[in-house]
């Protein structure tokens, strides 16, 4: 693969990538190539992406792509809270029985940390039944102490194309966090999701159950 940066001003940077990956035993040939821009301006930040995927799998010719938008405000404060809205379209397959592949595949991404903490859409395509994914959120931090963060994040989750039956809500996640700095070695972290299953998710996945999850983890520091 290929990288590359450029910082036309001081603080915006643009960066190319283009990738190509050979799935053995040599079936697929995908190649990923596209840019994101990125920078800030007192108070505001931003990042802009976009990627397109060209290839082979096996019969099918792979046309897919992602474009990928957030702003954040973060209000000048001792506690630094921010605000940020974001939205990411990930291309999916409308005909899975004609000779284009259009979902797109996001290689080795951490999902986890785009897409929901309860890891619904750990993998895509697989976890969407290559329908692609749409994912519009908006998120919430702050720093009410020097040893203690706030973080709320809330997800609208679509199907980029509708499933058989003319569906194409997946549902909403809502992620709290609070992360807590014992000392210097040791941080803590508190976390509680709930999921609100959409009529697209139900039929993906046969259930119809909204689903929860918490936990409490320990980062060590040696």
């Amino acid at each position: 693969g290929l990288y590359t940066n450029w910082k036309p001003a001081e603080a915006h940077v643009i960066s190319g990538y283009f990738l190509w990956l050979e799935d053995a035993p040599g079936d697929t040939d995908r190649f990923t190539t596209g840019a994101r821009v990125e920078g800030s301006a007192g108070p505001f930040s931003y990042r802009g992406e976009g990627y397109y995927q060209f290839g082979e799998a096996g019969a099918q010719d792979i046309r897919a792509f992602l474009i990928g938008l957030r702003g954040t405000y973060t209000i000048r404060s001792p506690y630094k809270p921010s605000f940020t809205l974001w939205y990411d379209f990930l291309s999916g397959d409308e005909d899975p029985e004609d000779n284009d592949l259009e979902v797109f595949d996001t290689l080795f991404a951490t999902n986890h940390r785009f897409y929901g903490f309860m890891d619904i859409f750990l993998n895509i395509p697989r976890d969407t039944g290559n329908r692609g994914l749409q994912d519009l959120s908006a998120k919430f931090a702050m720093v009410p102490h020097e040893t203690t963060g706030l973080f709320l994040d809330l997800h609208q989750f679509f199907l980029a194309e509708k499933d058989p039956a003319g569906e194409n809500d997946l549902g909403q996640e809502v992620d709290f966090t609070l992360s807590y700095l014992f000392r210097k070695e040791v941080l803590i972290s508190l976390g509680y999701s709930h999921f609100f299953i959409g009529r697209a998710l139900e039929n993906l996945k046969n259930q119809k159950d909204d689903a929860d999850w918490a936990y409490v983890m320990v980062d060590l520091k040696f």
